[in-house]
C-alpha cells in the first residue's frame, strides 16, 4: 500500500508541476483496495481497472517507471506514451515473474 500511496504523491505533484498534463484519477486514500484484491490474485487471472487504474497496476506488479513514462506521454510508458486526455490507457502487460 505504501508503494503506491508513494507513487500517487509523485504523480499528484508532477501533475502540480507541468511534466504531467491532463486530469489524473487518483487513489489517495483507497489504497487498500488493490493491494488486498491483488493480494488474492492468481497469476493467470485477469483484472480490468476502469478508474483509478494505477493503484492496481502496481499492485499487480507493473513497474512504477513505465507506468510514470506512460503518464508523461513517453514511448518507454506501458503502452509506448499513447496517454490520452489525462487518461492512463493501459493493454494487456506482461507481469515480472
Amino acid at each position: 500500500m505504501w508503494r503506491i500511496r508513494a507513487f500517487e504523491e509523485k504523480v499528484r505533484d508532477l501533475r502540480a508541476q507541468g511534466p504531467i498534463v491532463g486530469s489524473v484519477h487518483l487513489c489517495i486514500g483507497q489504497e487498500a483496495i488493490p493491494a488486498g484484491a491483488c493480494g488474492e490474485l492468481e497469476e493467470q487471472d485477469a483484472l480490468f481497472a476502469t478508474y483509478r487504474g494505477h493503484g492496481w497496476a502496481l499492485a499487480r506488479g507493473v513497474p512504477a517507471e513505465p507506468l510514470f513514462a506512460e503518464l508523461m506521454g513517453r514511448a518507454s510508458g506501458v503502452n509506448g506514451g499513447a496517454r490520452r486526455f489525462g487518461v492512463l490507457h493501459g493493454r494487456r502487460v506482461r507481469l515480472p515473474r
